[in-house]
C-alpha cells in the first residue's frame, strides 16, 4: 500500500517491544487507523507502553496513553477501565531495523512497514499489574 508518511529512522541503540493478546511466530503489518489506512507494525521502546497493547479489549474511550512533561502516564477514561487490562498477554522484542518514526505518532510510538521476527517474547499474566511493578508509568485511576 502507498503513504505518504514522512518517515524519520530511529535512534539504532533502542530496544523495541510489540504488545499482543496473540501467540505470534511472526509479527504482520496491519492497517492503521492513525495512519490512515497503511500498514504498519507498531513497537515502544517502553516494555511498559508494550504492555498496555497486550489485550484487544480497550479503546480510546476507555484509556488514555500519553505523556506529562515528558513522563509517561496511562488514565482511565471510563471508571474501572483498568478492568480491560486484566487479561493474559504477551510483549515481543524486535530489532529496531526498518523502524521509524513519523508526525503521526507519539514521541513513545514507532512504526515498520515490514514483517518481524520477534527475538524473544514473554508472557504476561496481567498487563495491569506488570505495568504497575515496571514502574515507568504513571497509573491514574478515574475516581466513583
Amino acid at each position: 500500500m502507498e503513504h505518504n508518511l514522512n518517515l524519520k529512522p530511529i535512534n539504532t541503540e533502542l530496544k523495541l517491544y510489540h504488545g499482543s493478546p496473540l501467540v505470534l511466530k511472526n509479527i504482520k503489518p496491519m492497517p492503521s487507523r492513525i495512519l490512515a489506512g497503511t500498514e504498519a507494525v507498531y513497537a515502544a521502546a517502553q516494555m511498559s507502553v508494550a504492555a498496555c497493547f497486550c489485550t484487544d479489549g480497550w479503546t480510546d474511550k476507555d484509556i488514555e496513553l500519553g505523556l506529562i512533561n515528558g513522563d509517561l502516564y496511562i488514565k482511565e477514561l471510563k471508571v474501572d477501565a483498568f478492568k480491560l487490562l486484566e487479561q493474559k498477554g504477551y510483549i515481543y522484542e524486535l530489532k529496531n531495523k526498518d523502524f521509524y518514526t513519523c508526525d503521526e505518532l507519539t514521541s513513545f510510538e514507532f512504526i515498520s512497514l515490514k514483517e518481524h521476527k520477534p527475538i524473544r517474547s514473554l508472557s504476561i499474566k496481567n498487563p495491569l499489574d506488570f505495568i504497575i511493578e515496571q514502574r515507568k508509568m504513571e497509573v491514574i485511576r478515574k475516581k466513583k
